[in-house]
């Protein structure tokens, strides 16, 4: 019913809450941010840096290609410089990511190891890399504290070219 339909919303009609390390105002440690979604209080995206795993070493199917960026992630800095942002969030356990770009590959994203780069190429149908398409969104299925299966998707707007990798837990 179009009459129903608000023209401006309030934070308390959201279903998700940001919530970052600034807000207690005694915060230590490195500025992170978190949602959380309101109905359940899961957190779906977590920049902290005490929430993500590290790793020292690059993942398998890409350590030896040197024409691809170290995949190793000793630490888990949000960076915010011109022209480069780098964050990381934390992820469940074998995560049910799909989208990531156009690419030949399976439907479902490898959550331990998968480089996704966007920056558009035309290199016809190589399996599980980039191609013409530059769509910086992931869809991801969870389980919720409550039972329920939730869905909610994150978009990755960006100016530049970005890599995106998918490692346990990150």
């Amino acid at each position: 019913d179009p009459a129903k339909i608000k023209h401006s919303s309030t934070v308390d009609d959201s279903d998700l809450v940001f919530h970052h390390t600034g807000e207690s105002g005694n915060s230590t440690g490195p500025w992170a941010f978190w949602v959380e979604r309101r109905s359940n209080g899961d957190v779906i995206f977590d920049t902290r840096p005490d929430n993500i795993p590290t790793y020292d070493q690059g993942i398998n199917n890409v350590s030896g290609d040197s024409k691809r960026n170290s995949t190793a992630m000793p630490a888990h800095p949000l960076v915010f410089e011109n022209q480069y942002l780098q964050l990381s969030s934390a992820l469940p356990e074998d995560a049910n990511i799909y989208g990531l770009g156009e690419y030949v590959g399976s439907f479902r994203r490898d959550p331990d190891e998968t480089l996704q780069p966007f920056f558009t190429l035309d290199a016809g149908t190589p399996v599980d890399s980039n191609q013409y398409g530059y769509h910086p969104v992931y869809t991801e299925a969870r389980q919720g504290a409550d039972g329920k299966v939730n869905t909610h998707a994150v978009y990755l707007q960006n100016t530049a070219g970005m890599d995106v990798l998918l490692r346990r837990g990150l």
